[in-house]
């Protein structure tokens, strides 16, 4: 997602997570592109600036195979998602796991849904997504879009980025594909989308797997 040139922070409070990931990334040749920290996620604006973030993902709940009882809290999540509401440039995303159930509990996904339906339309668009066809409280998946400021810098950014003729977006995950406009002249072969859909905005579509390593850059 961070693209050739991108830069990943990670945080975690538990010494064995950030050792786990050094690991991995080095495995994977990809050792020199991120820094890991080991602070907790509500200090997030200690080590990046106001509006300079194009992506944020946040995987609430506790270390898999790790102490149950050190978990992430309400307070600390709620805080971190709003500094990091405040660190999200204008077209970026936020992605959400949200955990509830069990060793959980149903305060922390409460509270944070309840945070985010109160955010400004104007500002965000919030997606809260569903597992149909799972029981036992599975995890939330929530996307979060912040808006551009106003229309002359979104057409400005989709130019530069082979969106212009880009009607709507969705992404789930690794999924991603683009609904343009019907008519409309192929945007370049590098613009990052997996395929293109000529459907009316509003039409029922299902997105192509998108390649390795590809994703949408806002």
């Amino acid at each position: 997602i961070a693209g050739h040139k991108g830069k990943v922070l990670a945080f975690d409070i538990q010494k064995c997570a950030l050792e786990a990931t050094q690991k991995l990334l080095e495995e994977k040749g990809y050792a020199g592109r991120a820094a890991l920290i080991h602070d907790g996620h509500e200090n997030l604006d200690q080590y990046v600036a106001e509006a300079s973030v194009d992506v944020i993902c946040f995987n609430f709940g506790y270390l898999p195979g790790g102490d149950h009882r050190i978990a992430t809290s309400p307070r600390t999540s709620l805080t971190a998602v709003s500094k990091g509401l405040a660190a999200l440039k204008s077209g970026g995303m936020m992605s959400l796991c949200i955990y509830s159930g069990g060793d959980s509990g149903f305060e922390e996904k409460e509270c944070l849904l309840a945070y985010l339906k109160g955010l400004s339309p104007r500002e965000y668009t919030v997606i809260e997504n569903i597992y149909l066809n799972r029981g036992n409280h599975p995890p939330i998946p929530v996307f979060l879009f912040k808006k551009y400021r106003n229309k002359k810098t979104e057409r400005r950014h989709r130019r530069s980025t082979g969106l212009e003729n880009a009607s709507a977006y969705v992404c789930k995950q690794t999924i991603f594909g683009i609904i343009c406009q019907p008519g409309l002249p192929e945007p370049p072969a590098s613009a990052p989308f997996a395929g293109r859909l000529s459907l009316p905005p509003g039409s029922l579509f299902r997105c192509l797997p998108a390649p390795s390593g590809s994703a949408l850059h806002f």
